[in-house]
């Protein structure tokens, strides 16, 4: 396994990456939002870590310390967005100290009328990386552009409850351009690698690139289609490795201003290296479903989608995935974020050819309501309360984790 230090420094370098790739770095006459929040609470867990039954001792005090910065870039052709989250939490019960880092840059550029590219970075580090990821991965609604949806973090069902650190990171890239007035190509690619400390679990490595086409029929709806390709590599043994392809065809429309919405269906077709000279052939089901809708109010999101995906304890797996999220304005000082999400992983292949040793079926289920009041133009209050389960058929018995915080923060910044 590669040393956190070395994962830190190359998240570090992917952001710089990610700006100096696309050309996003504060071009001339763009305008620059810039703020540093920081935060501190106080709260109560009853299982901060997703343990099995007997492991955890009761609900845990704990203070946190959190820091989240926001940079974003925009000018005529460019947007670009750089944030993160940096948390130090202390459990007065067993007096122990974690700290978790979550890092994300997202840049796009119009190179001309008719081509756009764009690039992001990724990198976390956590001892309960799933929960994390489903509280403070998911990116502002409010922000979106008309007729784009919320890329949502990817979770791993099968690492919560695990005794480890868990790290991930990793960049991507896409190009677009428009062919003729109706028809359109893109093509995306990633690479996103996962590490787990200790000898637990398996680090991996995921390729991606992705193909489409797309026809505007009308000003409203819009016909596409697209290939994925992807190659999933388990670090140090060649038993579980595989390749996948995704052909899916898919709608998109922009009902009214407020209202857009688009849907792909397709087939994930895998080959799997069972680790004895064989392969192992799967065909499984895949889509994706997005849908927006904005209001003088507030911001409102649905995301479904399933594809094959390689995880730290199942091997390859079919990854089921359900969220919602919902940003609102209750009044001149009070903001509203409620979330939902559900993730659900189907083992096909484990690296391990070890019958029962790992579970073929793991769900995690996730709540949370964060309410901020605005004090003054740089103080402001705010509660947060969230409920994440784990459920798998191999380690049944684990407590739902409760968690409560209220706290201050302090926004550093805001510069327009």
């Amino acid at each position: 396994m590669t040393g956190h230090t070395a994962a830190g420094k190359f998240g570090r370098s992917l952001l710089l990456a990610t700006c100096v790739g696309v050309g996003l770095c504060a071009p001339a006459g763009a305008q620059t939002r810039s703020e540093v929040r920081v935060s501190t609470g106080i709260g109560v867990e009853n299982n901060p870590f997703l343990l099995e039954d007997g492991t955890t001792s009761g609900a845990s005090v704990a203070g946190e310390v959190d820091v989240s910065p926001n940079i974003s870039i925009i000018d005529g052709r460019t947007t670009f967005n750089i944030y993160g989250n940096a948390r130090l939490r202390h459990f007065f019960n067993g007096s122990e100290t974690t700290g978790d880092v979550l890092l994300g840059a997202q840049g796009t550029t119009r190179v001309d009328e008719r081509t756009q590219l764009g690039a992001g970075a990724t990198f976390q580090t956590s001892r309960s990386a799933a929960q994390d990821a489903f509280i403070f991965g998911r990116p502002d609604l409010t922000g979106l552009e008309p007729g784009a949806s919320p890329i949502i973090p990817i979770i791993d069902p099968t690492i919560a409850g695990a005794r480890a650190r868990f790290t991930s990171y990793g960049v991507t890239g896409s190009a677009s351009r428009r062919l003729t007035e109706r028809d359109s190509a893109s093509l995306g690619v990633s690479v996103r690698q996962s590490e787990t400390s200790g000898d637990i679990g398996f680090d991996y490595r995921v390729a991606d690139a992705v193909l489409g086409y797309s026809r505007r029929l009308n000003e409203r709806t819009t016909l596409s289609g697209d290939v994925a390709l992807s190659r999933s590599d388990f670090l140090g043994q060649v038993a579980g490795d595989s390749i996948n392809v995704t052909p899916m065809i898919g709608i998109q429309q922009q009902v009214s201003p407020r209202l857009n919405w688009s849907a792909r269906v397709g087939a994930s077709f895998s080959e799997v290296d069972d680790g004895l000279g064989g392969k192992i052939s799967d065909t499984s089901l895949a889509f994706s479903v997005n849908g927006c809708r904005r209001d003088p109010r507030g911001t409102l999101c649905l995301t479904a989608e399933r594809q094959a995906r390689p995880t730290t304890f199942s091997g390859l797996s079919n990854s089921t995935a359900v969220v919602i999220g919902y940003d609102m304005t209750l009044g001149p000082r009070d903001t509203l974020r409620l979330d939902a999400t559900y993730r659900r992983s189907d083992r096909i292949i484990t690296p391990l050819l070890v019958p029962g040793a790992l579970s073929n079926q793991d769900e995690f289920y996730g709540v949370s309501a964060a309410y901020r009041r605005v004090l003054t133009n740089r103080l402001s209050a705010f509660a947060t309360a969230s409920y994440a389960q784990i459920q798998s058929d191999l380690f049944s018995d684990r407590d739902a984790n409760w968690r409560g915080y209220v706290g201050i923060s302090y926004t550093f910044g805001r510069q327009i």
